[in-house]
């Protein structure tokens, strides 16, 4: 990935933030992850913090640019090698392409919404599958739940090794705290909201990974069975 890549917001390239395709997709996003997930009603601090800091509507993407800078200046940073495991950078990388790719497939199906002849209206999951089958495809799917997996294995390998992570938070000289900025305190929040649930990170993960996989199933339909090698004769 390159980290210079512009991520950007969901409402991007001049788009005004409250544009309603955007707001059409995130409804349903939203919907249908607290629809799917209700079952696992230990974890509201997660899907809180989700919703807040990794996912926002897009009328509050905007804030998360700033964000996303200082976390590509973060990890340029040789300090910042040193302090911070290397997990920590591998987190970050897989979170800053999560959201660009997630941003540019949001983008596409707005725009598949609106050259769409019916007037726009809230998404159910038929319509829903109709536009990701036009505007994505099957390996894009693939990548982002890949990355969404990176993202929350990296995290928990941090919390399961790291327990007292939050210690080196204190020690880390104020220029590159005022050069992190919202980074540093978004890695913080992060970590201690991980920390509350350590303990069941392992399933979260192993659920949220099954569950989107038969997802993408029922989208682009079951991928055939690999041909097996052929042999030596």
């Amino acid at each position: 990935m390159n980290e210079e890549a512009d991520n950007g917001g969901i409402a991007g390239r001049g788009r005004p933030a409250d544009s309603r395709a955007e707001s059409l997709i995130y409804d349903y996003h939203r919907a249908r992850l607290e629809r799917d997930y209700a079952d696992i009603d230990d974890a509201d601090e997660l899907k809180s913090f989700f919703f807040e800091k990794i996912y926002p509507p897009p009328e509050a993407r905007a804030v998360l640019d700033s964000r996303n800078r200082s976390i590509r200046r973060i990890i340029r940073n040789p300090f910042f090698k040193i302090v911070f495991h290397p997990v920590t950078v591998k987190t970050a990388r897989q979170l800053l392409e999560l959201e660009k790719l997630t941003n540019d497939a949001n983008r596409r199906m707005a725009d598949e919404m609106r050259n769409s002849p019916p007037p726009l209206r809230p998404l159910d999951d038929d319509a829903y599958f109709m536009l990701c089958r036009a505007a994505t495809s099957e390996d894009e799917s693939r990548r982002r739940l890949e990355c969404a997996m990176d993202v929350f294995n990296y995290s928990r390998l941090l919390i399961e090794g790291f327990p007292n992570l939050r210690d080196v938070f204190r020690v880390v000289p104020a220029p590159l705290l005022k050069m992190a900025g919202g980074a540093l305190e978004f890695g913080i929040q992060g970590y201690n909201t991980l920390l509350c649930h350590r303990e069941r990170l392992q399933y979260y993960m192993e659920t949220i990974g099954r569950r989107e996989a038969e997802r993408i199933e029922k989208i682009f339909g079951k991928r055939p069975e690999s041909a097996a090698p052929a042999g030596d004769d």
